[in-house]
């Protein structure tokens, strides 16, 4: 059997399987965690913000090892999903793309949180209302929990997200459709999965278009984190500035950010344009695997 064939009848790597599996992991954790809770009577309640970040790190990775004893069994070469990277290559260039998604992303946001607000007004301040919520919970060991938080941004996320989204689904939809059509619904699906599911969504596209030019994940980890260690340090920078100065820094929408929004929109727009359109794959073109597998024979 060929080694297309053979990623190709892969049972598991169907997008629904791999969510599925995921949720199992995620219940899985979560009842484990409250068994323990039982035992060991220091551990956080569920409300604490540890809490998640304990479950998603747990969810995510073990997703990943399980996709990837499933891949070892059926004999594909992890290591021609992940491929190798050039050391020349630039990183400069790509921080700097990594920004002006940032910010249309951003951008996005502020314009699609005003547009909910114009259409589903109630939902739009539960919706807000639950954000807040979650951001003004204190945890019960707040430097581990801001540690953890750190890791699953900068390196949690990045390696699990992008091995499962651009690694395999994109890989099987591509085999099921075509390649154009995979980078745009995996990268929806990517995008679904989070508060800004349009902006993600054009961060997806990016990641996915650096996976395929560069035939290595390598290259979209770096741009991912990247992305989120921005936000990080703008988190922090927010922290402190909210912590020095009490009465002038403020959370509160005031409801004209989504011209902020078209601002950033606008600023970055042609670029991601230019990205995409220079780099966007017909659809003969070779998927990183099997351009890996090629090269390694």
């Amino acid at each position: 059997m060929s080694t297309s064939l053979k990623f190709e009848n892969l049972r598991f790597i169907k997008t629904r399987y791999v969510f599925l599996w995921l949720l199992l992991f995620y219940f899985a954790f979560t009842s484990l965690y409250g068994l323990l809770q039982q035992f060991v009577t220091f551990l956080p309640g569920f409300e604490d913000p540890i809490v998640n970040q304990i479950l998603y790190s747990c969810s995510f990775i073990s997703l990943c090892f399980y996709l990837i004893q499933e891949l070892r069994q059926s004999e594909i070469n992890v290591e021609h999903i992940f491929g190798n990277l050039r050391p020349s290559y630039r990183w400069l260039p790509l921080l700097g793309w990594a920004i002006m998604f940032l910010l249309f992303s951003v951008g996005a946001a502020l314009i699609s949180f005003r547009g909910l607000s114009l259409v589903a007004p109630e939902f739009h301040e539960s919706f807000m209302k639950s954000i807040a919520e979650q951001e003004s919970r204190e945890s019960a060991v707040p430097i581990i929990n801001q540690c953890w938080q750190t890791v699953n941004y900068v390196a949690v996320a990045p390696i699990t997200e992008e091995f499962i989204f651009r690694g395999t689904i994109l890989h099987r939809l591509a085999m099921k459709w075509n390649l154009p059509v995979a980078i745009w619904i995996s990268s929806i699906i990517f995008g679904l999965l989070h508060p800004n599911p349009i902006g993600i969504s054009a961060v997806g596209v990016a990641w996915a278009l650096l996976y395929i030019k560069t035939r290595t994940l390598v290259v979209p980890i770096i741009a991912h984190c990247m992305n989120n260690a921005i936000v990080v340090l703008v988190e922090f920078g927010s922290a402190w500035l909210q912590h020095s100065n009490p009465n002038e820094i403020t959370n509160n929408m005031t409801g004209d950010e989504w011209i902020a929004g078209l601002l950033l929109v606008a600023l970055s727009l042609p670029f991601i344009v230019v990205f995409i359109y220079r780099r966007f794959p017909a659809k003969d073109a070779s998927l990183p695997y099997f351009a890996n597998h090629s090269k390694a024979i």
